[in-house]
């Protein structure tokens, strides 16, 4: 068993006053009560009550790729004379996917040309003569006193009508593939919520400071790329039919990996949200409905992107953006509730999240089931729960807790490919007049032309796949009903009975007027915890 035994005072907050933290995973029955009921009333009478929150999920996706999502939440709330209700709360949400992306880019590249041209040369020999005769002080062999500049050499010029032209080509192809990048969407608010009491109505107003943002990065990618060269020439001399020829060739390639960590783009909006909402609480139960309103905010232009059909669907109506709808309710021992929650992104449905809940209390024992599932992107993660409750002496109750987590991710089936072509075609004339350092002249005229074609290639393939993790989280909770302590623990295990982690916590109450709280758990790539701090005056 590899599972991590954690410690036996590691934390699990009551969450009655949990606030709006979102539920850890395997936070089992109170975390989804506390969910199903509206912000106000998981605030304690009076006092204060702060909380936070994370977690963090990861599941393979596809081929060779990972798909994850995080929640962040902090959240403060008070109740004030009068019934107020005051909560400041700051979040973030992000969905990620990485990898090695199912994406590959090739091209090709071909060219050649030719010149031909035709000139003259004339070489004043005599120049050459007396230039190198004037550099001789005293010639080997020759009577002494020789003076090669008392003689008078009479050369004449060398004239040569000359024919040449030259050919070459080129040929090279290139890969890149294994191309390894990351996207992620991510959404943080800042926000407060007031709410007033209006004879056993809660009504809620306040607002939220919402950043959203994409960011895509390219960490690297495998390149290969290969390619021959070649030209060759040849020059006549007109008069005397001679004629001199030389080529030359060159081949080549290589491959590698290039990593580009920095390489990264980021762009947000930014934009104020309006929150209203109504809340009701009484003895057999209650209800809330919140909801986000954005008159301003900016739009996604989504053309160019994805096939913007499908994502019209998603398109949420006029101002509205995320929505939290709860209730429950109670007949004599059994309880039961529902929450729903919509998360947006740039005006679009890109998640929710589904909590419910059923208790039924017996004299000796109570039974809870719960479930909570949160979809984001193109994964979910769901956890289950069953609890048993009893109570093996008067001061002291027995939690046994079965739980099972599925994660699961799905890629949908990408097949399209893009190209795009290059032809060019060029020619032209060329010609000029040489002076040769004083030593002659070559006048020359002459034409070329030269076409080249290239073509690149991108291909996206990947076939359509789910993936489905599953992990048990068997566990155990003593309430030591007279201290005010509370211990949770157990493992996590995967699907063939291995240890992969393990959670845990503990609360401590005093006198129902300060509560302390806090749990963790780790699972492989996943992880969360929550802290919490109740004080009732």
């Amino acid at each position: 068993m590899r599972f991590i035994h954690l410690a036996a005072l590691i934390i699990l907050t009551v969450a009655v006053l949990a606030l709006q933290a979102q539920p850890i995973d395997f936070g089992g029955l109170e975390s989804a009560r506390d969910a199903t009921s509206d912000p106000a009333s998981r605030l304690p009478t009076k006092g204060v009550d702060i909380s936070g929150s994370f977690n963090e999920t990861s599941v393979a996706a596809g081929s060779s790729m990972q798909f994850g999502m995080t929640d962040q939440r902090y959240q403060a709330g008070t109740r004030l004379p009068g019934g107020l209700t005051l909560i400041v709360s700051k979040s973030k949400a992000t969905f990620r996917a990485g990898g090695v992306l199912p994406v590959t880019a090739d091209a090709e590249v071909n060219a050649d040309a030719r010149a031909d041209a035709s000139g003259q040369l004339r070489i004043d020999s005599q120049q050459v003569v007396d230039d190198f005769l004037s550099q001789i002080d005293d010639v080997p062999g020759l009577p002494d006193g020789f003076d090669p500049g008392g003689y008078d050499f009479n050369v004449p010029d060398v004239t040569r009508n000359l024919q040449g032209h030259a050919d070459g080509t080129f040929n090279g192809t290139g890969k890149i593939d294994n191309v390894r990048g990351s996207l992620e969407i991510g959404k943080e608010t800042q926000g407060v919520l007031v709410g007033i009491p209006v004879k056993g109505v809660s009504f809620f107003a306040g607002a939220k400071k919402v950043e959203e943002y994409v960011v895509v990065a390219v960490q690297g990618f495998d390149y290969e790329y290969s390619y021959d060269a070649e030209a060759s020439g040849s020059v006549t001399d007109v008069d005397t039919g001679e004629t001199r020829t030389s080529g030359r060739s060159h081949s080549g390639g290589n491959k590698g990996t290039i990593n580009t960590p920095g390489l990264k783009s980021r762009v947000s909006m930014e934009y104020t949200v309006a929150v209203v909402g109504i809340g009701y609480r009484g003895k057999s139960g209650g209800f809330h409905v919140l909801a986000d309103l954005a008159w301003s905010a900016p739009k996604f232009d989504a053309q160019g992107y994805v096939d913007v059909g499908p994502l019209k669907q998603l398109e949420l109506p006029g101002p509205l953006r995320d929505v939290d709808v709860g209730g429950d309710f109670r007949i004599r021992g059994f309880t039961a509730g529902a929450n729903v929650k919509l998360f947006t992104f740039a005006g679009y449905a890109a998640g929710a999240e589904v909590t419910t809940f059923m208790s039924q209390e017996f004299k000796s024992v109570s039974i809870g089931l719960s479930y909570q599932g949160k979809v984001r992107g193109l994964m979910a993660n769901q956890n289950a729960a069953i609890e048993v409750a009893f109570k093996p002496t008067d001061n002291t109750r027995l939690t046994v807790i079965g739980g099972v987590r599925v994660l699961s991710s799905y890629m949908p089936e990408l097949n399209s490919s893009t190209s795009r072509s290059m032809n060019r075609d060029i020619s032209g004339d060329f010609g000029g007049h040489e002076n040769l350092g004083g030593y002659g002249e070559l006048d020359y005229s002459g034409t070329y032309q030269g076409s080249g074609t290239g073509t690149a290639n991108a291909h996206i393939k990947e076939r359509e796949k789910w993936t489905h993790e599953i992990q048990y989280a068997p566990g155990l909770r003593l309430d030591l009903l007279s201290s005010g302590w509370s211990i949770e623990g157990g493992p996590i295990l995967n699907e063939k009975g291995d240890g992969i982690g393990g959670r845990g916590g503990a609360a401590y109450r005093i006198n129902d007027q300060v509560e302390f709280g806090a749990a963790v758990h780790k699972a492989g790539e996943s992880r969360g915890g929550m802290l919490h701090l109740g004080v009732n005056f």
